[in-house]
């Protein structure tokens, strides 16, 4: 699990977040072992899914200054990435999910356009693990 501190998101440089990885097997070993295989599958799929809607919401948001559905989206993106292993994309949200409580609109365009490809990275590790096995 992530341990988050408190952070004082005004004099964060983004260049000085760690950058975790991008996927972490276990948590999906430990759903794995709890559904069928077919439920297994349908489970990332619907993830899938959900997960391009959400970062669209995001970018959507981003380009309108809707900090609102940017924080709401955030934090429910980051309570799902934990759920499927998405790590780096889970931490990303988190941030989102602060600067934009912080009201702060240029950091969290920053952290969109950083969470685009993360994203990306994210359902090709996904892919390769699951999908084409």
């Amino acid at each position: 699990m992530i341990e988050h501190r408190a952070t004082d998101f005004a004099a964060l440089d983004l260049a000085d977040i760690p950058e975790l990885a991008v996927f972490d097997e276990q948590p999906l070993l430990v759903l794995r072992e709890m559904v069928a295989f077919d439920s297994f599958m349908g489970l990332i799929e619907n993830w899938f899914a959900s997960l391009a809607s959400r970062i669209e919401r995001l970018v959507g948001a981003a380009a309108t200054a809707d900090l609102t559905k940017l924080t709401e989206t955030a934090h429910d993106m980051a309570g799902t990435c934990g759920c499927f292993g998405a790590l780096r994309l889970g931490e990303l949200a988190w941030q989102l999910e602060q600067v934009c409580h912080a009201g702060d609109l240029p950091r969290a365009r920053a952290l969109v356009r950083n969470m685009v490809p993360v994203t990306a990275a994210t359902r090709a590790a996904l892919r390769r693990r699951y999908l084409y096995h």
